[in-house]
Formats: structure tokens, C-alpha cells, sequence
């Protein structure tokens, strides 16, 4: 019988092999706001796309279930079973799952960002940005919440002037950070009307 420490390492080791695989796949099929998103939550994971990949999509969540089962509020398996959700595209139920751990941490920016990035995803705009302020209003200096916050005020209808000031923001944070000028000529085209 499998105990829930032996679940949990399992659960590790698979994820660390499969979840890079799952976001190369999920990154080539959706659309280009989306994916920068995912790909800024989920910088992280940047393991071998060819470890684990007899496991299916099928047997990861009977995994995570098995392990929900025995430990239903760890901070970090919810984390883990969220982000593998969010990883394979099932976006509305990552927020769920993203939801349910924001009740047990929540005061942790970035457990809300990728949270944020999750209702997101499952086309809940309105209440992403809301969550990505609670995480700036818990850590000002939280960058990719300023960043995935500048994407979605850039939907339409576009709210340039809370991007622009989100933007600025970002800058003066950290004037370095690599997607600034990608930011700011999406938001001169929006300014554009493009």
C-alpha cells in the first residue's frame, strides 16, 4: 500500500520529467497572449522533455488524485496538481484547484499570480486582474504578476492607460527585466488601435 510520503516522491519525480513535455505541447496550441503567460509562470520548468514519457496525461491524475486523498490541504501538492493542470490545458479547473490552495495560503503572491494566470487562461480576464493586484497589494515587487497584469489590460477592449501605468511600474522595478521592450510594443499598438 502506498503511503503518502512514497505518493508525494513519485509525484516528484514524475512531474520533474513529464511537465517540461506538457508545456512544449500545450505552448504550440494555444494563442500567443496565453502562451507567454504560461511561459513566464511556468519559467521553472525546464527539465528533459524525455524523462517520463510513458506516463500518460490519464495516469498523472490518478497519481495526483491518489495523493489528494490522502493529503487534501498540502500547500505543495495542490501547487503541483494546479500547475499540471494549468500545463495540460485545463485551465478553468487549474483555477479551481488554485482557488482551494488561496484559501489555505493566502498571503503567498506568487501561489495568487499563478492563480491570476489561471482564471486567465480560462477566459475569466475581469477576475485575473483582480487577483494579479491582490498579489501586487502582498508583494509590489512581483514581477510577473506587473507582466501577466500589463497582458491582460491589453485584451480587448484594451485599458491603455492601466497598462501603460503597469508598464512604468514594471520599469522602474526592474528596468533590466528581459519582456520590456515585447511590453511596450504591444502596448504602442494598442495605443495604435492594431
Amino acid at each position: 500500500m502506498l503511503d503518502s510520503r512514497t505518493v508525494h516522491w513519485v509525484l516528484l519525480g514524475v512531474i520533474a520529467g513529464s511537465a517540461a513535455a506538457y508545456v512544449y505541447a500545450n505552448y504550440r496550441t494555444h494563442g500567443a497572449r496565453l502562451d507567454e503567460l504560461r511561459n513566464t509562470q511556468n519559467a521553472a520548468v525546464s527539465e528533459s522533455t524525455d524523462a517520463h514519457a510513458d506516463v500518460t496525461e490519464q495516469g498523472m491524475l490518478e497519481l495526483f488524485a491518489r495523493a489528494l486523498a490522502v493529503s487534501p490541504d498540502d500547500p505543495e501538492l495542490l501547487s503541483r496538481y494546479a500547475t499540471y493542470l494549468f500545463e495540460i490545458g485545463r485551465y478553468a479547473e487549474s483555477a479551481n484547484s488554485f482557488a482551494r490552495l488561496m484559501e489555505i495560503t493566502p498571503e503567498d503572491a506568487t501561489m495568487r499570480t499563478a492563480y491570476a494566470t489561471a482564471l486567465y487562461g480560462s477566459g475569466r480576464v475581469g477576475d485575473a486582474i483582480e487577483e494579479y493586484r491582490r498579489a501586487l497589494e502582498t508583494d509590489p515587487s512581483q514581477t510577473l504578476a506587473l507582466h501577466n497584469l500589463i497582458l491582460a489590460y491589453l485584451e480587448r477592449p484594451p485599458n491603455v492607460a492601466a497598462a501603460a501605468a503597469a508598464l512604468e511600474r514594471l520599469a522602474t522595478i526592474d528596468p533590466s527585466y528581459e519582456a520590456l521592450p515585447t511590453l511596450r510594443s504591444r502596448l504602442e499598438r494598442a495605443r495604435d488601435g492594431a
